[in-house]
């Protein structure tokens, strides 16, 4: 785990991005998903980000996806038992602040979470509006369909000084 990047939550919590994924973050990541109805939003080779409470037990995470400047922010899911207390916010800011200067933009699959993904300044990306780097992944073609909701939103660029 790359502690480095980690964002604190109070003292209960803190948001890493997973390097490895050993099999006791394996089964919490997995639960976390048939838990919500969401083991189909898994992609193989997905950029994983946890919030992990101070045991290491995995509340929350998010999977994203680079296509060259663009970011897929594939899921973001929390344990039922902690929901709506930051994990998700706090998932979506270290997302955005990660990629931030490497991504040119970050697009959300946000079927029933618009209002969520809306704080974060994301904007609804129209029909057929997604970019076709993504669209064309043949990783992503059962998991998008033309009824899932998708929002963007552009992230600052890098600051070259000299």
């Amino acid at each position: 785990m790359d502690r480095l990047n980690g964002i604190r939550l109070g003292i209960n919590s803190q948001v890493l991005k997973i390097t490895v994924l050993n099999p006791q973050l394996e089964m919490d990541v997995h639960q976390i998903l048939r838990e919500l109805g969401l083991t189909s939003r898994w992609i193989a080779r997905s950029e994983l980000f946890a919030c992990l409470d101070t045991h290491g037990r995995v509340e929350g995470i998010a999977c994203t996806k680079v296509f060259g400047e663009d970011c897929l922010l594939l899921l973001v899911a929390v344990r039922q038992g902690v929901q709506r207390k930051g994990r998700g916010s706090a998932l979506v800011n270290h997302v955005l602040g990660y990629y931030a200067g490497n991504c040119k933009r970050v697009y959300a699959l946000a079927a029933g979470a618009e209002s969520f993904f809306l704080r974060f300044g994301f904007q609804a990306v129209p029909a057929g509006g997604l970019p076709e780097t993504i669209t064309g992944s043949p990783e992503l073609g059962e998991h998008l369909t033309p009824e899932m909701a998708a929002m963007v939103r552009s992230l600052p660029r890098k600051t070259v000084i000299t």
